[in-house]
């Protein structure tokens, strides 16, 4: 879930309406911010992996192809 101003706005425009209380908005905000964070997560896990097919020293060769890559890649995004 990504929050956009868009969405804090409609969230704002509800709490005023009385549709939703103002708690409850910020439990709305909380949880997305969570669900971002596990997101960064993800994304921090999958650099990594990737990253060290470029980490080699001069003398090695790196192991692996971008055929590795591509999949590691597929797999996290669950396409595999």
């Amino acid at each position: 879930m990504k929050i956009q101003e868009a969405q804090v706005r409609e969230w704002l425009d509800q709490v005023t309406a009385g549709e939703i209380s103002f708690s409850r908005m910020v439990e709305l905000i909380n949880e997305a911010g969570k669900l971002m964070e596990d997101k960064a997560a993800k994304w921090d896990a999958l650099e990594e992996r990737i990253g060290k097919f470029y980490e080699s020293d001069e003398d090695d060769e790196p192991e692996g192809d971008l055929c590795d890559i591509g999949e590691i890649a597929a797999s996290a995004f669950g396409y595999l």
